[in-house]
């Protein structure tokens, strides 16, 4: 009978290897640890049978025995309780060879549902986080900073989730004046509505003004009056810093307001309304600027709008459409590379899907498209806009 030798990383490794070799014909003999590796020895299903059946064979005849002796001796004598026990023993065996067979069929099906284990070497790492829509140089420094670099999901999920910073306390309760701000699709309205919505069910609608600067974007203020009559809030428009700087004063007396900024652009009239946000203070209070970060963004677009606006001015992000998105590497690169603490998390259309960050969510699906990579090839580093 040939005997196997298989060495792997781990149990999975070694029968895969096994597996790959062998075929579902396999049977595992034995296993021990060696050197920080296991060892398998295993044989094939039919070898295994071929000794059993052998060892099972009566003793050869005397060549001094008389002619004819062995015919008469099995003609009259019964089997042997010997011969008897041995076939027993071969039926066991068999028994037990399918057993294995099977519970080894099973167990490599369940292992190979899990992910393979990240390689550690250094391109393979950078280039699976570019997959997941990170940005190249941004994966490049991620990966450069990780010593030692993980190489298991369960390390790449700890690091991930303690780069991730989220709100001690939820902002929404507390009286203030909220601007947001980001880019154009991002979703800043529908979150302006969300966020009235959550505080009118809990506290007087009275309380709260939404206020529209989006003049240019078509059906801008139309949706946002339109959320206002659904909820019955009062709703109203700025054409201009000015204009908002009145409205703000006007309204000074209500708890809660919202300020819905249109898609930042390279005009003169954003750069004073990026510039009275980051600075006006209305009867003592400060406007508070948030960053609205579409999972289905890219970063690049992300990145220019902090740029622009000014990270010190920015108190919170709050990130949506992660339903929709695909990966998740491009927002997580402008919350990780900002340190922009995470307040609300967007994950559908209603205007009840609004609620708290949940980092462990956020990180698993980070994950899910940091494994889709599987097959690229690790000497190959993909760059990613």
């Amino acid at each position: 009978m040939e005997i196997r030798r298989f060495r792997g990383k781990d149990i999975r490794d070694g029968m895969l290897k096994v597996r790959s070799c062998l075929g579902e014909d396999a049977i595992i003999l034995s296993t021990r640890s060696v050197d920080d590796e296991i060892e398998i020895l295993a044989s094939t299903e039919s070898a295994v049978l071929a000794v059993a059946k052998a060892n099972d064979r009566p003793a050869a005849i005397s060549e001094s025995a008389p002619a004819g002796a062995s015919d008469r001796r099995e003609a009259t004598s019964p089997p042997s309780a010997s011969v008897a026990a041995e076939q027993e023993k071969l039926v066991k065996l068999e028994t037990e060879i399918l057993e294995l067979k099977n519970m080894l069929t099973k167990e490599l099906g369940r292992l190979q549902q899990f992910p393979r284990p990240i390689s550690s070497h250094h391109d393979s790492l950078v280039t699976r986080l570019a997959a997941t829509g990170m940005p190249q140089a941004f994966a490049l420094e991620l990966a450069a900073s990780w010593e030692p670099k993980p190489t298991t999901l369960g390390e790449l999920a700890r690091r991930t989730t303690d780069m991730l910073v989220s709100c001690d306390d939820e902002w929404l309760w507390q009286p203030g004046i909220h601007a947001f701000i980001g880019a154009s699709g991002a979703g800043k309205t529908t979150t302006v509505a969300k966020l009235a919505a959550r505080y009118a069910l809990q506290r007087k609608r009275q309380d709260i003004v939404l206020i529209t600067t989006d003049r240019f974007k078509i059906g801008g203020q139309d949706k946002l009056q339109g959320f206002g009559d659904l909820l019955q809030i009062t709703v109203a428009s700025a054409g201009d810093v000015k204009d908002l700087s009145r409205l703000l004063r006007k309204y000074s007396d209500r708890s809660l307001l919202l300020i819905d900024t249109g898609g930042m652009g390279q005009s003169s009239r954003d750069e004073l309304l990026f510039k009275y946000l980051g600075q006006a203070t209305v009867d003592g209070r400060k406007i508070r600027n948030h960053i609205v970060v579409s999972a289905t963004g890219q970063h690049g677009q992300q990145d220019q709008i902090v740029g622009r606006f000014g990270r010190d001015n920015l108190e919170s992000a709050i990130l949506t459409k992660t339903d929709e998105a695909v990966s998740l590497g491009a927002a997580l690169t402008t919350l990780t590379k900002y340190q922009l603490p995470l307040s609300y998390q967007c994950d559908g259309p209603g205007l009840s899907d609004l609620g708290l960050p949940n980092i462990e969510d956020i990180v698993q699906a980070f994950l899910v498209s940091f494994q889709s990579d599987q097959s690229t090839d690790p000497h190959k580093v993909v760059g990613m806009s």
